[in-house]
């Protein structure tokens, strides 16, 4: 059996409008009692669904009906979305990282501790970093420069030194 979480986002709208239908008829079925108690016959319940116009009560249940199922369908569908954008902001983060761990593989001892103190603090100033490191400026300078060439790090001008982060990717 398929289960609601692994469904793509068409399955899901699927099987929402699905439930609006099916709570159409319900709620329709249960308002049909008060309103004319007298019909059992299906092809006559289905007239007065259908047929718009021809009795004011008719067109208040079918409001009534109408209103509430859409309601409760938004509601639901609203509950997929929320669940199905969580899943893809977790899904583009984890796989970011796992990039972050693939690409780190390749790089040098050195461009290795610059990412993993940037990882620490998501955003240091380049002297922050070279005093934490205890390397010289041209060291620093050189390896940024390389991280940036990259395209793994970003530096922005603060006065006389660089405020540097890691690169925020755009999936």
């Amino acid at each position: 059996m398929i289960k609601i979480k692994e469904l793509d986002i068409v399955g899901k709208i699927l099987l929402v409008v699905l439930l609006i239908i099916l709570t159409y008829f319900l709620i329709f079925l249960i308002l049909k009692s008060f309103f004319w108690p007298d019909i059992n016959n299906v092809d006559v319940m289905i007239k007065h669904m259908t047929e718009f116009g021809n009795y004011e009560k008719d067109n208040y249940v079918n409001l009534i009906t109408m209103v509430i199922s859409l309601t409760i369908g938004l509601i639901i569908y609203l509950k997929f979305l929320s669940k199905e954008t969580e899943n893809v902001k977790y899904n583009n983060k984890k796989r970011n990282i796992d990039e972050l761990k693939i690409i780190k593989r390749v790089l040098s001892k050195d461009e290795r501790k610059v990412i993993k103190e940037l990882e620490k603090t998501r955003e240091i100033t380049q002297d922050s970093l070279r005093f934490r490191l205890g390397w010289s400026k041209a060291k620093i300078s050189t390896i940024l420069s390389n991280l940036d060439r990259m395209r793994l790090i970003q530096r922005k001008r603060e006065g006389k030194t660089y405020s540097v982060f890691l690169q925020k990717k755009k999936l």
